[in-house]
């Protein structure tokens, strides 16, 4: 098939063919190949410790008034939480 081509000289045709693709390797390495071990700073441990204070027993029943189709939203309560953290920077 032959395509035109735009070049600084004007248009000129030249035989389009299929650009290869990228190989991949054959066999991807193994997890089970390596192995590594990571230490934690106190740091990074402590904002793990941070996770306490997302109270699971209303995660769960939020999820399950999600699924059994009983949530209800209300609008204006989530903008006037959006306005009251906008205040909170200024």
């Amino acid at each position: 098939m032959n395509v035109k081509q735009l070049t600084a000289a004007g248009y000129t045709t030249a035989a389009a063919g299929p650009k290869p693709l990228a190989q991949k390797p054959a066999t991807p390495p193994s997890a089970e190949s390596k192995s590594m071990q990571v230490a934690l700073s106190a740091g990074s441990q402590s904002l793990h410790e941070g996770d306490k204070d997302i109270d699971m027993d209303r995660v769960n029943a939020i999820r399950e008034a999600l699924a059994s189709g009983t949530l209800t939203i209300n609008p204006q309560r989530i903008a006037q939480g959006l306005i009251d953290s906008v205040k909170d920077f200024s």
